[in-house]
Parts: structure tokens; sequence; C-alpha cells
């Protein structure tokens, strides 16, 4: 019997965080790194009478945050009945090899650091770093001391409700938080989620004529 076709069948690896391009690599040659933040007090200056001190300006704290940075390895034996008397994969008369193997197991590594790396930025994202088996690395919100919004209810099983009105009120909220007042208006902004959320603001009936009218 002749081989007549081979099927490699790779599973899917999700890059949605990753692709949207907010996250940059650097290596670094310790197994801690430093966060230090400056913050800048913006404040309306008062006026005051000619010849009078002027008002002082705040001085800007400044604080550092020690990380301590998470091993994520992973290890792949050779065994030698995985080459004797093994055909390659894809192959009518060829024996596998050592190396041919050790590539096999090379990808698919890859392949999972891959999604290591994705299921880490997603953490990053919500704001709580998960481990492979969901104990938390860490808590962002907890390490810089910030507090985490409270859920929105964007009333999507309600057909009154207003969703560009419920969008603008988010967009708001993230302007104050970030302190950029009237400059949001020249971001976009990006959202992450669940299947049920998006077909409820997609079905929903503004966003329905909305887009008819688009």
């Amino acid at each position: 019997m002749n081989l007549t076709a081979r099927v490699n069948e790779l599973p899917y690896v999700p890059q949605g965080v990753s692709d949207l391009g907010i996250f940059t690599e650097r290596g670094v040659s310790t197994t801690s790194v430093e966060i230090e933040k400056k913050g800048t007090t913006l404040s309306l200056i008062p006026t005051s009478p000619r010849g009078s001190a002027p008002s002082q300006r705040v001085v800007d704290k400044r604080d550092i945050r020690v990380l301590n940075v998470p091993r994520i390895a992973r290890e792949a034996v050779v065994h030698a009945h995985q080459v004797q008397n093994v055909r390659a994969f894809g192959t009518d008369d060829m024996l596998e090899t050592v190396m041919g193997v050790l590539m096999d197991e090379v990808a698919n590594a890859n392949l999972e650091v891959d999604m290591t790396l994705e299921n880490l930025r997603l953490g990053a994202v919500t704001g709580v770093i998960r481990d492979a088996d969901g104990s938390t690395i860490y808590d962002l919100f907890s390490e810089f001391g910030v507090s985490q919004l409270g859920e929105r209810d964007f009333e999507l099983d309600d057909a009154e409700t207003d969703v560009r009105q419920k969008c603008a009120e988010l967009l708001r909220l993230m302007g104050r938080e970030l302190k950029m007042g009237a400059a949001l208006q020249n971001i976009q902004a990006a959202a992450l989620c669940s299947d049920g959320f998006f077909d409820g603001l997609i079905g929903h009936a503004s966003v329905k004529a909305a887009w008819e009218r688009w």
C-alpha cells in the first residue's frame, strides 16, 4: 500500500491578545525586575496678589516595586523506541531519525510556549495573572495599589437600552481614570468580550438600526 497523503493536525493556539500589539518584550539577566513609577501632579494655579509668595508645587512622589520573574520551562525526552524501526512521518521508505523526532518535540514545545504567553498576557489585561493550574501568580491590582472598577451592565436584554450612550459612558469613565479628559475622543478603544456579550451587542435593536443606517 502506498502512502498517498499525510495530515499533521496542529491544535489552534490563541493569539488574540498578542495580536493587539500592546505588549513589547525585552529580556533580562536577573531573576527579578524593578518597576519604578514617578507621578506628575497637575493642578490649577490660583491667583495671588503681586509681591506675595507664589503657591508651591507639590513634590512628585516616586515608588519602586520588585517583581520576581517566574520560570517557565518545558522538557522533552527522546527514547530509542521512538526512532528504532519507526517509519518517518509522511514517507514510504524512510526511517525516523533522532533529529527528526527532536525537531518535532521542539516545534510542539514552541506552540505550548506561545499558548502560555497568551495566557500570561490575557492575565495582564484582566489584572490577575494566573498559572496553568489557575493559581494566581500576580494580582496587579494589589501590586500597584489600584482598585478594579466595578462592573457595568449594558442591559442588552432590554430593547430600549441606548447602547451608544452605554459605550460613551464607558469611554468617559476610562478617560477619567486615565486623566485624559477631552483627549480621549482622539483614540480608539478595544474590548475583549465573551461570545454571549458579543451576540447580545450585535443583536440589539439599536445596534441593528445603526448598522442599517451605516
